[in-house]
């Protein structure tokens, strides 16, 4: 009988090494200094805006967190096309969302460094009426569990 493949890599491996698990960059941190702002160069206008403190924006940090997720799984793609895709569907939409003139980084300036502190602004709302919603990982949960009879 042959044995199965794993995708343990082993007990030498540290899971806290980027290199490790396979990450080009170590965080969303250095992704965002040693790819993304080097790769997304736009001028800081009325229209176009950045926060240098972006990590203190919890939507900015948000979205470039998962980007540069998407982006560490677009590059092992084996389509030749992943890249450009990643380009178009994820970086584009996510960096013009966050420095559009109504984004994130409104009140900020890029350019001078000062930030705005958002915090106090979050939408407040209302708890729904009591059973409406359902714990989903505990109905999830259940269902896999059926998957093993």
């Amino acid at each position: 009988m042959s044995e199965q493949p794993t995708n343990d890599p082993g007990p030498d491996v540290d899971e806290n090494d980027p290199k490790a698990r396979g990450l080009w960059f170590a965080n969303v941190h250095d992704f965002v200094v040693r790819y993304l702002t080097p790769s997304w160069v736009r001028r800081i206008d009325r229209e176009t805006n950045w926060c240098r403190q972006w990590y203190r924006h919890p939507e900015a940090h948000a979205r470039l967190d998962a980007l540069w997720r998407s982006f560490e799984a677009h590059r092992v793609s084996s389509d030749a096309n992943a890249m450009a895709i990643w380009w178009r569907d994820f970086a584009d939409p996510t960096m013009s969302a966050l420095t559009r003139r109504k984004g994130p980084f409104e009140q900020c300036h890029g350019d001078t460094g000062e930030h705005h502190d958002t915090s106090d602004e979050v939408w407040v709302t209302d708890p729904p009426p009591r059973g409406m919603f359902s714990d989903e990982r505990t109905v999830a949960a259940k269902e896999f569990a059926d998957y093993d009879d």
